[in-house]
Protein backbone atom coordinates (compact mmCIF):
# COMPACT_ATOMS: atom_id res chain seq x y z
CA UNK A 1 0.00 0.00 0.00
CA UNK A 2 1.19 3.53 -1.10
CA UNK A 3 1.75 5.63 2.13
CA UNK A 4 2.59 9.32 1.57
CA UNK A 5 3.55 12.21 4.12
CA UNK A 6 1.66 15.62 4.13
CA UNK A 7 2.47 18.73 3.06
CA UNK A 8 3.15 19.67 6.68
CA UNK A 9 4.98 16.76 7.32
CA UNK A 10 8.76 15.91 7.93
CA UNK A 11 10.76 13.22 6.43
CA UNK A 12 13.78 11.66 8.53
CA UNK A 13 15.27 9.25 6.55
CA UNK A 14 18.04 6.92 7.64
CA UNK A 15 18.96 4.43 9.99
CA UNK A 16 16.73 2.26 12.49
CA UNK A 17 19.12 0.01 14.45
CA UNK A 18 19.18 -1.92 17.46
CA UNK A 19 22.11 -0.23 19.78
CA UNK A 20 23.91 -2.47 22.31
CA UNK A 21 24.69 0.38 24.80
CA UNK A 22 27.64 -0.21 27.59
CA UNK A 23 29.52 1.99 29.84
CA UNK A 24 32.99 1.33 30.84
CA UNK A 25 35.30 3.70 33.37
CA UNK A 26 38.06 3.92 30.78
CA UNK A 27 38.20 7.20 29.16
CA UNK A 28 37.15 7.04 25.72
CA UNK A 29 41.11 8.55 25.16
CA UNK A 30 43.92 9.37 27.03
CA UNK A 31 47.09 10.65 26.64
CA UNK A 32 48.78 8.39 24.35
CA UNK A 33 45.62 8.25 22.37
CA UNK A 34 42.55 5.88 21.74
CA UNK A 35 41.86 2.67 24.26
CA UNK A 36 41.94 -0.42 22.31
CA UNK A 37 40.13 -2.70 25.47
CA UNK A 38 37.41 -1.81 27.15
CA UNK A 39 36.03 -3.50 30.60
CA UNK A 40 32.26 -2.97 30.71
CA UNK A 41 30.99 -1.99 33.57
CA UNK A 42 27.00 -2.82 32.46
CA UNK A 43 25.45 -3.24 28.58
CA UNK A 44 21.75 -3.32 27.29
CA UNK A 45 19.86 -3.42 23.80
CA UNK A 46 17.62 -0.48 23.09
CA UNK A 47 15.94 0.81 20.21
CA UNK A 48 17.75 3.35 17.79
CA UNK A 49 19.21 4.03 14.87
CA UNK A 50 19.24 8.13 13.70
CA UNK A 51 16.67 8.63 11.62
CA UNK A 52 14.22 5.82 14.31
CA UNK A 53 15.22 8.04 16.95
CA UNK A 54 14.51 11.30 15.26
CA UNK A 55 10.62 9.96 14.79
CA UNK A 56 10.32 8.62 18.26
CA UNK A 57 11.25 12.26 19.09
CA UNK A 58 8.75 13.50 16.56
CA UNK A 59 6.00 11.12 17.35
CA UNK A 60 6.54 11.86 21.30
CA UNK A 61 5.70 15.90 19.94
CA UNK A 62 2.64 14.97 18.28
CA UNK A 63 4.46 15.98 14.85
CA UNK A 64 3.53 14.70 11.34
CA UNK A 65 6.09 12.28 10.10
CA UNK A 66 7.40 9.56 8.05
CA UNK A 67 10.40 7.35 8.67
CA UNK A 68 12.43 5.98 5.83
CA UNK A 69 14.68 3.21 6.55
CA UNK A 70 15.35 -0.23 5.63
CA UNK A 71 14.94 -3.04 8.01
CA UNK A 72 16.19 -6.81 8.01
CA UNK A 73 13.34 -9.55 7.84
CA UNK A 74 15.37 -11.66 10.12
CA UNK A 75 14.72 -9.45 12.84
CA UNK A 76 12.66 -6.75 12.50
CA UNK A 77 9.28 -7.90 14.48
CA UNK A 78 10.63 -6.68 17.97
CA UNK A 79 11.54 -2.70 16.28
CA UNK A 80 8.36 -2.84 13.96
CA UNK A 81 6.14 -3.61 17.37
CA UNK A 82 8.39 -0.63 19.26
CA UNK A 83 7.65 1.73 17.08
CA UNK A 84 3.68 0.82 16.49
CA UNK A 85 3.38 0.99 20.23
CA UNK A 86 5.14 4.16 19.87
CA UNK A 87 3.38 5.54 17.31
CA UNK A 88 6.20 6.42 14.81
CA UNK A 89 4.69 6.36 11.22
CA UNK A 90 6.78 3.27 9.58
CA UNK A 91 4.62 3.22 6.24
CA UNK A 92 8.31 3.90 4.54
CA UNK A 93 10.18 1.03 5.68
CA UNK A 94 11.86 -0.62 3.24
CA UNK A 95 11.78 -4.57 4.43
CA UNK A 96 14.54 -6.41 3.07
CA UNK A 97 14.56 -10.43 2.71
CA UNK A 98 16.93 -12.66 4.42
CA UNK A 99 19.47 -9.75 5.70
CA UNK A 100 19.44 -8.17 9.61
CA UNK A 101 18.43 -5.16 10.65
CA UNK A 102 21.46 -1.92 11.88
CA UNK A 103 23.45 -2.32 14.56
CA UNK A 104 24.92 0.48 16.68
CA UNK A 105 27.43 -0.44 19.25
CA UNK A 106 28.44 2.42 21.60
CA UNK A 107 30.50 2.57 24.93
CA UNK A 108 30.33 5.22 27.08
CA UNK A 109 32.94 6.68 29.77
CA UNK A 110 32.78 8.44 32.83
CA UNK A 111 32.96 11.79 30.78
CA UNK A 112 30.16 11.09 28.55
CA UNK A 113 32.68 10.60 25.74
CA UNK A 114 31.43 7.89 23.65
CA UNK A 115 33.12 5.48 20.73
CA UNK A 116 30.93 3.99 18.75
CA UNK A 117 30.56 1.37 15.77
CA UNK A 118 28.21 0.93 13.44
CA UNK A 119 26.93 -1.71 10.88
CA UNK A 120 24.02 -0.13 8.30
CA UNK A 121 22.23 -3.31 7.72
CA UNK A 122 20.24 -3.39 4.66
CA UNK A 123 21.83 -1.38 1.81
CA UNK A 124 19.74 -1.63 -1.09
CA UNK A 125 21.42 0.56 -4.70
CA UNK A 126 20.55 3.67 -5.07
CA UNK A 127 18.45 3.51 -8.03
CA UNK A 128 16.14 0.46 -5.10
CA UNK A 129 16.34 3.37 -2.81
CA UNK A 130 15.32 5.99 -5.10
CA UNK A 131 12.44 3.47 -6.82
CA UNK A 132 10.87 3.29 -2.86
CA UNK A 133 11.32 6.87 -1.94
CA UNK A 134 8.94 7.74 -5.14
CA UNK A 135 6.44 5.10 -4.15
CA UNK A 136 6.26 6.89 -0.44
CA UNK A 137 7.00 10.36 -0.06
CA UNK A 138 4.75 12.96 -2.45
CA UNK A 139 4.97 16.02 0.10
CA UNK A 140 7.13 17.31 2.53
CA UNK A 141 7.93 20.74 4.41
CA UNK A 142 11.34 19.40 5.76
CA UNK A 143 13.69 16.49 4.70
CA UNK A 144 16.02 14.82 7.64
CA UNK A 145 19.04 13.04 5.94
CA UNK A 146 20.59 11.50 8.86
CA UNK A 147 24.05 9.44 8.47
CA UNK A 148 23.99 6.73 6.41
CA UNK A 149 25.73 4.95 3.06
CA UNK A 150 27.12 7.61 1.38
CA UNK A 151 24.98 6.72 -2.32
CA UNK A 152 21.73 6.60 -0.11
CA UNK A 153 22.17 10.02 1.75
CA UNK A 154 23.04 11.41 -1.84
CA UNK A 155 19.61 9.93 -3.41
CA UNK A 156 17.82 11.14 -0.40
CA UNK A 157 18.76 14.60 -0.60
CA UNK A 158 18.74 14.77 -4.62
CA UNK A 159 15.03 13.26 -4.30
CA UNK A 160 14.38 15.51 -1.62
CA UNK A 161 15.17 18.44 -4.01
CA UNK A 162 12.31 17.17 -6.58
CA UNK A 163 8.85 17.28 -4.46
CA UNK A 164 6.70 19.96 -4.25
CA UNK A 165 7.15 23.41 -2.73
CA UNK A 166 11.08 22.79 -2.62
CA UNK A 167 11.45 21.05 1.09
CA UNK A 168 14.14 22.02 3.71
CA UNK A 169 16.82 19.97 3.45
CA UNK A 170 18.65 19.17 6.47
CA UNK A 171 21.89 17.14 6.35
CA UNK A 172 23.24 15.57 9.58
CA UNK A 173 26.39 13.39 8.58
CA UNK A 174 27.24 12.56 11.83
CA UNK A 175 29.78 9.61 12.01
CA UNK A 176 30.41 9.74 8.10
CA UNK A 177 31.85 13.30 8.26
CA UNK A 178 34.96 11.75 8.68
CA UNK A 179 35.36 8.58 6.56
CA UNK A 180 33.90 10.41 3.59
CA UNK A 181 36.10 11.81 1.04
CA UNK A 182 36.70 15.42 0.45
CA UNK A 183 34.90 15.38 -2.98
CA UNK A 184 32.02 13.34 -1.40
CA UNK A 185 31.48 15.40 1.41
CA UNK A 186 31.89 18.37 -1.08
CA UNK A 187 28.79 16.79 -3.18
CA UNK A 188 26.98 16.02 -0.13
CA UNK A 189 27.09 19.24 0.95
CA UNK A 190 26.05 20.84 -2.32
CA UNK A 191 22.67 19.26 -1.87
CA UNK A 192 22.13 20.04 1.65
CA UNK A 193 20.40 23.87 2.64
CA UNK A 194 20.99 23.15 6.34
CA UNK A 195 23.61 20.69 8.09
CA UNK A 196 23.72 19.79 11.66
CA UNK A 197 26.78 18.81 13.30
CA UNK A 198 29.14 18.60 16.54
CA UNK A 199 31.87 20.36 17.17
CA UNK A 200 34.00 17.17 16.20
CA UNK A 201 32.08 16.88 12.62
CA UNK A 202 32.53 20.29 12.02
CA UNK A 203 36.20 20.49 12.11
CA UNK A 204 36.21 17.71 8.91
CA UNK A 205 33.31 19.78 6.45
CA UNK A 206 33.86 23.34 7.53
CA UNK A 207 36.50 24.16 4.65
CA UNK A 208 34.14 22.77 2.60
CA UNK A 209 30.95 24.97 3.28
CA UNK A 210 29.53 26.83 1.10
CA UNK A 211 26.24 28.74 1.44
CA UNK A 212 24.78 26.34 4.11
CA UNK A 213 23.43 27.05 7.33
CA UNK A 214 24.81 25.13 10.37
CA UNK A 215 23.65 24.40 13.37
CA UNK A 216 26.61 23.13 15.80
CA UNK A 217 26.15 21.34 18.91
CA UNK A 218 28.81 20.92 21.52
CA UNK A 219 27.58 18.92 24.97
CA UNK A 220 26.76 21.47 27.58
CA UNK A 221 28.24 24.20 26.03
CA UNK A 222 26.56 26.68 24.08
CA UNK A 223 24.77 25.90 20.13
CA UNK A 224 26.35 27.83 17.60
CA UNK A 225 24.32 29.00 14.27
CA UNK A 226 26.21 30.16 11.26
CA UNK A 227 24.31 31.65 8.71
CA UNK A 228 25.50 31.95 5.18
CA UNK A 229 24.60 36.03 5.30
CA UNK A 230 24.84 37.03 8.79
CA UNK A 231 27.15 37.05 11.91
CA UNK A 232 27.56 33.90 13.71
CA UNK A 233 23.98 33.19 17.06
CA UNK A 234 25.00 31.36 20.15
CA UNK A 235 22.27 30.47 21.86
CA UNK A 236 23.56 28.74 25.32
CA UNK A 237 22.65 25.30 27.04
CA UNK A 238 20.27 25.53 29.88
CA UNK A 239 22.07 23.44 32.76
CA UNK A 240 20.69 20.40 34.31
CA UNK A 241 20.84 18.47 37.03
CA UNK A 242 24.00 16.44 36.99
CA UNK A 243 22.19 13.73 38.75
CA UNK A 244 20.08 13.53 35.51
CA UNK A 245 22.93 12.91 33.10
CA UNK A 246 21.76 9.35 32.57
CA UNK A 247 23.15 8.34 28.97
CA UNK A 248 23.99 11.07 25.91
CA UNK A 249 22.55 8.54 23.36
CA UNK A 250 20.59 9.96 20.66
CA UNK A 251 20.63 13.48 22.65
CA UNK A 252 21.65 14.69 19.23
CA UNK A 253 19.14 13.18 17.68
CA UNK A 254 16.44 14.49 19.54
CA UNK A 255 17.85 17.70 19.48
CA UNK A 256 17.38 17.73 15.74
CA UNK A 257 13.46 16.59 16.51
CA UNK A 258 12.62 19.31 18.68
CA UNK A 259 14.20 21.63 16.59
CA UNK A 260 12.32 20.99 13.88
CA UNK A 261 9.14 20.06 14.82
CA UNK A 262 9.10 23.85 16.55
CA UNK A 263 9.82 24.76 12.91
CA UNK A 264 7.47 23.02 11.04
CA UNK A 265 4.68 24.82 13.25
CA UNK A 266 5.49 27.98 11.17
CA UNK A 267 5.49 29.19 7.65
CA UNK A 268 9.31 29.80 5.85
CA UNK A 269 11.66 31.52 5.71
CA UNK A 270 12.13 28.68 9.02
CA UNK A 271 15.61 30.95 9.37
CA UNK A 272 13.40 33.57 11.14
CA UNK A 273 12.05 30.94 13.77
CA UNK A 274 15.53 29.08 14.23
CA UNK A 275 16.62 30.21 17.89
CA UNK A 276 13.11 29.19 19.44
CA UNK A 277 13.09 26.30 17.99
CA UNK A 278 17.08 25.71 18.78
CA UNK A 279 15.58 25.97 22.61
CA UNK A 280 13.06 23.41 21.50
CA UNK A 281 15.57 21.36 21.04
CA UNK A 282 18.01 21.63 23.51
CA UNK A 283 14.25 20.46 26.06
CA UNK A 284 14.25 17.29 23.59
CA UNK A 285 17.73 16.50 23.93
CA UNK A 286 17.72 17.17 27.89
CA UNK A 287 14.88 14.67 28.21
CA UNK A 288 16.38 12.05 26.44
CA UNK A 289 19.88 12.33 28.22
CA UNK A 290 17.70 11.32 31.78
CA UNK A 291 17.48 8.38 30.28
CA UNK A 292 19.96 4.89 28.90
CA UNK A 293 18.58 4.72 25.22
CA UNK A 294 18.04 7.03 22.45
CA UNK A 295 13.54 5.95 22.79
CA UNK A 296 12.45 5.59 26.23
CA UNK A 297 11.92 9.27 27.51
CA UNK A 298 9.07 11.14 27.51
CA UNK A 299 8.27 14.66 25.63
CA UNK A 300 4.57 14.45 26.45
Amino acid sequence: MTSTTTSGGIVAAGAAAYDQIATSRNPVTHADGAHLNFKLDSVSETFGGCSANIAYNLAQLNATHQLLACTGALDQDRFIEHCQREGMNIDGLLICEGQHCSRALIITDPEGHQITGFYPGPEPDAARWREHLGRRVTHCRIWIQSPYPTDLMLTGLQFAKTLPDAPLRIWNPGQYAEVLSQAELKTLLAESDWVVVNRHELSTIEPLLEHQLVICTHGADPVEIRHPDQAPEVIPVPATDPNRRVDPTGCGDAFIAGTVSHLVQHEAPFAEHLSDAVRAGMRSAAACLAERGAQVHRLR
